[in-house]
């Protein structure tokens, strides 16, 4: 077995143990090698995307060359079944031929086996490698080096902590101080250690480490530790007695988001955040999102940071009365967000716009406030003033009581993206107490004024519309307009992963479009994980799609929608429990927004336990009894249980089709299990008569769908059968898809879910 160390060092020894030197005198091709065997050897890269890291200045045909050389000196010297391929675009390593100490540390964290993965890291991945003409390589190792740091010290605080609630607090010192060798940056990882120490009644050890951390600090940012080390280790220091040994400290663990309130609490002078610290290092990607305004305002905090603040941004209240200025409103909520998201002082979340957040917060802001760990609400209204439109700003500090109003600030049409920038600009200088002033230029990037508009425009559609189709034209012709518009690129990856249900390509445009996305912004979560989904879905790769989502999480930790997604893969492999425990966490950061409680509740209907669902869709329905998802679900649920009448008696609450329809006049007259059939039966014949026609579905599966609605059973299975057998990608989610309920418990359709009915590699 070939043994590769990527951590720390750079070794490659044969099975004999001896160092192979010649391909370590080859950067280029050990680069090569190093990206084949991540995240784990075994796992199967496209040929496209290896060209795109490592020869992305070649033509299409010597790019192949090149990596065809390259796999075959691979081969030459490490031995012929290395390397393995499948078809035309896919490689991997064998994974019976050669191990690595990265695939060994993910192993012992994915089997919960801490400790060993601790030991394995001993450093940056592959330190000191810089093949040439491999931008793009540099920057997956970037990333990669990233991913690992903090997959093992994330790992590494938990156990800690895990240890020290258990009262073994030697053991809970010796993880402690590991994950502070490995990210030495990491001050709430220091403070657990100081923490650990005092707690042992070693306050000689609690002191050490606080001042090897000050004088790392002084080194190397000319900084001092935040205040709360300082006190913390002000206190240890004052105690005239060693504290006596207890089970647990009171030092809050890394990922405790306090709600610290607006307008009342200040911190002391030059005492940055270590996440202040690295975010310092590329201020360049701050001035991108808020322009000049920014500036002055990220200066100001840098030089006196204030504690970090949460905000919970409400949906901007369209009020000027004008539905056409709906998308303004969603678009401009969104631009605040992201431009605040970019200072580290401040944590942004975003509520939904239901009419359940809309109730609470007219009846007790503070419970919303305290559902979502915010200390600050943020109110917005879109007005008009004058001949165009305004933003106002309602700031609320819940722990103060403080309510403190901003503008109206105007908007021009012609500048929306400016206009978005100096509203986050104003917003940030109230709540970190810095003085503000607004150039009105956007340095770096810019996005063509027009482009930005139909950018937000195609995002109202997709987010709050729920119209694929209307928001996919918008971003096309964002795109025409501006080709480096990468939102509108990501956005358009989005639509077409809805519309990838009615259209086959539509994982393939949505490949592109993410990937144009990411050319533009490597950082964009949401394309990372929409290309994920395909990963899974249509390669039938979800160790690397799930590794994917990681990523996504990575970069973006407060984002629900990659822990959605996370729980659709989870769900298609029919990994119930894992799949609700990524809704759940979706939920907690999210916590008033349906869909995730809505994907919830369809889990537990996938796993045919409807008495699980019914309580969860009824909630759904607390949130927004508009929602159609919601009510759809609760309707199939009622069927499901048996309680036809109460099925059809919702279905009569929220039917959308005009009241002279057949389909409506036969829903009024329903009554038990024979007349909610009857009308399902009409709504499936009227989707068969829209769809089968069409060009490209006669074999396709989703037709046996509608044949199956529609009660032609037989006739639909045959299809379904074909379809699967010819490997169309979505048939693992058969047991979920509604339209089959009626087919549920026949020997025919229990074999074809057996066979084909969940996500599995190919």
């Amino acid at each position: 077995m070939i043994r590769f160390r990527l951590l720390g060092e750079i070794g490659l020894h044969a099975a004999d143990g001896t160092e192979i030197h010649s391909l370590l005198r080859q950067p280029k091709r050990l680069a090569l090698l190093a990206y084949l065997v991540g995240p784990q050897p075994g796992t199967w890269h496209r040929r496209d995307t290896i060209l795109a890291l490592f020869w992305p200045d070649l033509d299409a045909g010597r790019a192949r060359s090149s990596l065809r050389n390259a796999l075959y000196i691979l081969r030459q010297t490490l031995g012929d079944a290395v390397v393995r391929t499948r078809g035309d675009d896919e490689v991997s390593i064998d994974p019976a031929t050669l191990t690595t100490d990265v695939g060994a540390l993910r192993t012992a964290l994915a089997e919960g086996r801490v400790d060993e993965a601790l030991a394995f890291y001993r450093g940056d991945l592959l330190p000191g490698l810089f093949p040439p003409e491999s931008e793009g390589f540099q920057r997956w190792l970037e990333d990669e080096r990233g991913q690992i740091k903090a997959e093992v010290a994330r790992a590494g605080a938990k156990r800690a902590a895990g240890l020290e609630q258990e009262g073994m607090l030697d053991q809970a010192l010796v993880a402690a101080r590991r994950v502070v060798e490995i990210d030495p940056d990491d001050e709430q990882a220091v403070r657990r250690l100081i923490g650990l120490y005092d707690a042992a009644g070693d306050r000689a050890g609690a002191l050490t480490a606080f001042e090897r951390y000050r004088t790392r600090l002084a080194a190397e940012f000319d900084a001092e530790p935040a205040t709360e080390t300082m006190l913390l280790a002000e206190r240890i220091r004052s105690a005239t007695t060693a504290p006596a040994v207890r089970a647990r400290s009171t030092v809050p663990s890394p990922g405790d988001d306090p709600a610290t309130p607006a307008f009342t609490e200040r911190a002391a002078p030059g005492t940055p955040t270590t996440r202040s610290l690295r975010r310092a290092l590329v201020v360049g990607s701050v001035l991108v999102g808020l322009g000049a305004a920014a500036v002055v305002v990220f200066r100001h905090w840098a030089a006196t940071p204030p504690p970090a603040t949460s905000l919970l941004l409400l949906p901007m209240e369209n009020a000027t009365r004008a539905d056409s200025n709906d998308y303004v409103a969603t678009g401009l909520i969104d631009q605040i967000a992201k431009d605040l998201g970019r200072i580290p002082a401040l944590t942004v979340k975003v509520a939904p716009s239901t009419r359940a957040v809309s109730a609470m917060f007219k009846d007790d802001p503070s419970n919303l406030g305290r559902l979502y760990g915010s200390g600050t609400l943020v109110k917005t209204d879109l007005t008009r003033t004058g001949g165009g439109l305004a933003v106002r700003i309602d700031l609320v500090g819940l722990a103060s009581g403080d309510r403190k109003q901003l503008g109206p600030l105007a908007i021009s049409m012609a500048a929306l993206r400016d206009g978005g920038n100096r509203v986050a600009a104003t917003l940030a200088g109230a709540v970190l107490q810095a003085p503000v002033q607004w150039g009105g230029k956007l340095p770096l990037l810019r996005v063509d004024p027009e482009s930005y508009r139909l950018t937000i425009a195609g995002l109202h559609q997709h987010l709050a519309v729920r119209n694929a189709a209307a928001a996919k034209l918008l971003f096309l012709q964002a795109i025409d307009l501006d080709p480096a518009n990468s939102r509108a690129w990501s956005g358009l990856a989005s639509a077409w992963g809805d519309l990838s249900t009615v259209d086959p390509g539509g994982y393939t445009q949505l490949e592109a479009a993410a990937g144009r996305a990411l050319a533009i912004d490597s950082t964009d979560g949401s394309a990372i994980a929409d290309l994920a989904v395909v990963r899974a879905v249509r390669d039938r790769d979800p160790g690397g799609a799930y590794a994917m989502l990681r990523r996504a999480q990575t970069l973006d930790p407060r984002n629900p929608e990659t822990y959605l997604l996370t729980g659709l893969l989870r769900r298609y492999a029919g990994q119930w429990e894992e799949a609700r425990a990524s809704l759940r966490i979706a939920s907690r950061l999210d916590p008033l927004k349906p869909v995730f409680l809505e994907r919830e509740a369809l889990t537990w209907l996938c796993q045919n336990n409807p008495q699980e669902a019914l309580p969860i869709y009824q909630k759904v329905l607390q949130l927004d009894p508009r929602d159609r998802l919601g009510w759809t679900g609760l309707v199939r649920t009622l069927a499901r249980l048996g309680r036809w009448d109460d099925a059809i008696a919702q279905w009569r609450k929220h039917a959308t089709d005009p009241p002279d329809s057949a389909i409506a006049r036969a829903l009024a007259t329903a009554r038990g299990e024979s007349g909610y059939w009857e009308v399902r039966h009409m709504v499936g014949r009227s989707l068969l008569a829209k769809r089968g026609p069409r060009t490209g579905w006669k074999d396709s599966g989703r037709l046996g769908f509608d044949y199956i609605a529609a009660g032609l059973i037989d006739s639909g299975l045959a299809v379904l059968e074909r379809a699967a057998g010819q490997g169309e990608a979505t048939y693992f989610n058969l047991p979920c898809n509604g339209d089959l309920d009626e087919a549920r418990g026949l020997p025919r359709f229990e074999a074809l879910v057996a066979k084909y009915g969940t996500l599995t590699p190919r």
